[in-house]
């Protein structure tokens, strides 16, 4: 409709989805940038990344994103900021002189299917845009098979997986965190 929005006016959030186990893996590691249209309910996916990597070449990936974008926020998966992410995040920021604040991306006891479900009203209400060069989670999605719950396929579907993660904050306002519910300063 002819419509622009400033990228600064926008509230970013990256996302990372890591594949494997923090080794280098045949899983692909993903990383999504949406900027949010706050009051109008629109989300444009920035920027998408996805490669089977290890969490140094994750870490150093989202943070070269972070700066490009100019995220308000960075939001690992939980359970990998937990386990490998967070410190290497942290030693990262602090060797490059950066910061950016780090919440968890939190399955909210979804399992994957449920989470990427959760995408299905923004589409179809076509409140999400991506951009002609995003052809690959555009094509991840459309080719998706849930059934039973269950996501169907030998590949994990890791890029629209980080996708529906920015979902959280798109059903409400983004939140203003208490310094107690951040990990790392």
């Amino acid at each position: 409709d002819g419509v622009t929005y400033p990228v600064a006016t926008l509230y970013k959030q990256l996302t990372i989805d890591p594949g494997g186990t923090g080794k280098w893996s045949e899983d692909e590691s993903a990383i999504v940038v949406t900027g949010w249209v706050r009051g109008q309910g629109i989300a444009f996916v920035l920027e998408t990344w996805h490669d089977p990597v290890t969490t140094k070449l994750i870490v150093e990936k989202a943070l070269e994103m972070a700066a490009r974008w100019n995220v308000n926020v960075i939001r690992p998966e939980y359970v990998a900021l937990q386990e490998m992410l967070g410190n290497w995040l942290e030693d990262e920021m602090r060797r490059r002189g950066t910061h950016w604040q780090i919440y968890p991306a939190r399955a909210r006891r979804l399992g994957k299917a449920e989470r990427i479900d959760g995408l299905q009203p923004f589409v179809a209400n076509r409140q999400v845009f991506f951009r002609r060069d995003q052809q690959d989670i555009v094509d991840e999605m459309a080719n998706l098979i849930i059934a039973n719950g269950k996501v169907q396929g030998r590949k994990s579907p890791n890029l629209t997986d980080a996708l529906a993660y920015h979902t959280e904050l798109w059903r409400s306002s983004p939140p203003v965190f208490r310094n107690d519910e951040i990990p790392f300063e």
